[in-house]
């Protein structure tokens, strides 16, 4: 096979039909890929789709070579944990970084309304569905999933094996608390690390179940966020303005509310921004 790149213009028919099937298979293969991690494999592996699809999955293995690529997963058991309001607010903070897709696979389709409402222009960011992510995922240097409010095992067994990190949202109350646990027990019955806890909905003192659940967390060895995201009504007017909370104006607390985000972008981010 030659090493030059078959030119579109001057090849036969059959040609172009044939390497535009090898095409869409190669999309599921480089996410596989992907999602598996094993990166010298698949940097000589996209050099051989490459001669068939062009720069297919190149732009996306450079960054995986240059450590540039992020996926991050944000799930739990439990719905009600701001799952959907981390998952756009980490999207909007990579986004400064990079292009970043959000893969909406919430069955509500929470972020892909909040992004309609508004202007419709108010997220800085590309949201798509599960069954768009082939499609549009070889074009952003990070990729954020928002997964279903209440996920069964084999959801969370998937989403836990193919991100670079799981964000567990928990807030810290004690219905919430029994869907972080099932969470856990899953992620450690799988034998899994790449997760982190980040407390949310935290209410202000003297109320102490924030801190009491840290506390809980950190005894029994679970990897948790410095940082955590107090309770504020700014995220509700976000969602609705379909905006993030950056870009809440009337609301004395947005800049708060953003900052307590981004330090969590930042923890993410280290070492790699």
């Amino acid at each position: 096979m030659s090493d030059r790149l078959v030119d579109r213009r001057s090849a036969p028919a059959s040609v172009g039909r044939r390497r535009d099937l090898w095409a869409k298979s190669a999309v599921a293969y480089l996410l596989n890929l992907i999602i598996e991690h094993n990166l010298s494999y698949c940097w000589n592996r996209v050099h051989l789709y490459s001669q068939w699809h062009g720069t297919l999955g190149i732009r996306t293995f450079e960054r995986l070579k240059r450590g540039k690529f992020m996926l991050l997963g944000v799930g739990n058991y439990k719905g009600g944990t701001a799952k959907t309001t981390t998952a756009v607010h980490l999207a909007t903070f990579l986004q400064k970084l990079g292009p970043t897709l959000l893969i909406d696979g919430d069955g509500i389709r929470s972020a892909t309304k909040w992004s309609q409402r508004g202007t419709g222009h108010g997220l800085p960011f590309k949201v798509v569905s599960h069954a768009q992510m082939a499609k549009f995922i070889k074009d952003y240097e990070h990729v954020v999933i928002d997964t279903e409010g209440n996920p069964n095992d084999d959801d969370i067994r998937d989403l836990a094996g193919s991100c670079d990190l799981l964000v567990v949202p928990a807030v810290p109350e004690s219905v919430a608390t029994d869907g972080l646990t099932h969470t856990l027990e899953m992620l450690q019955k799988l034998g899994n690390e790449n997760y982190k806890v980040l407390l949310t909905m935290v209410p202000p003192p003297p109320r102490s179940e924030g801190r009491l659940l840290r506390q809980m967390l950190e005894q029994e060895g679970i990897p948790v966020f410095k940082s955590e995201i107090p309770r504020l009504a700014a995220f509700e007017k976000a969602a609705a303005e379909g905006v993030p909370v950056c870009d809440v104006k009337d609301d004395r607390n947005s800049t708060r509310a953003w900052q307590a985000y981004e330090d969590v972008g930042k923890e993410l981010t280290n070492g790699r921004s």
